[in-house]
C-alpha cells in the first residue's frame, strides 16, 4: 500500500513540474511576441523633471474612444528620429506624428498610459494645424 501511494504521488508531482515547466516557457515566448507598434501625433508637450507627452492615436488601438488620447513617458535612449539617431524629449514638436512600439498594455485611465515603451520614431514631421481639432478634449487635460 505505501508504495502504491508512494508511486502515486511521484505521478503527481511529475505532472505538476512538467505542467508548470511548459506554462512558463509559453509565457516567456508570447511575451517576445506580444508588441503594438501605432501611429500617433503629439498635440502637447510637457517639459520639466519629467518631461511627457499626450498624443492622440491615429488609428483604432482598441479602445474606441475618439479621439483615444494617450500620456506618453519616453525613455530618452528609446526616442529616434526619422534617420533612427537617438534624440531628446526637446527635439519633440506639437504636430509630429510617431510610431510607437510598445507592449500592448495600458493602464485604464483617461488619457491612456502605456504600459511600456520599447521605441519611439519620428516618421513625419506634421503640422500644428493638424492638431487643432483637439485642442478642446486637450485642454481638459492640460492646465
Amino acid at each position: 500500500m505505501k508504495k502504491m501511494a508512494l508511486i502515486i504521488l511521484s505521478f503527481i508531482i511529475c505532472v505538476i513540474v512538467i505542467g508548470c515547466s511548459k506554462k512558463d516557457a509559453d509565457t516567456e515566448q508570447n511575451n517576445d511576441m506580444e508588441q503594438l507598434v501605432f501611429q500617433a501625433q503629439i498635440v502637447n508637450l510637457s517639459t520639466g523633471d519629467n518631461p511627457s507627452c499626450l498624443v492622440v492615436a491615429k488609428e483604432d488601438i482598441g479602445y474606441g474612444d475618439n479621439p483615444t488620447l494617450i500620456s506618453l513617458n519616453i525613455p530618452e535612449d528609446q526616442l529616434f528620429n526619422m534617420d533612427d539617431n537617438t534624440i531628446a524629449m526637446k527635439d519633440l514638436e506639437p504636430g509630429n506624428i510617431l510610431e510607437i512600439t510598445s507592449d500592448g498594455a495600458f493602464l485604464e485611465s483617461y488619457p491612456l498610459q502605456i504600459g511600456t515603451v520599447y521605441k519611439v520614431k519620428i516618421v513625419d514631421k506634421g503640422s500644428v494645424k493638424d492638431i487643432e481639432q483637439y485642442e478642446e478634449e486637450v485642454s481638459k487635460y492640460v492646465n
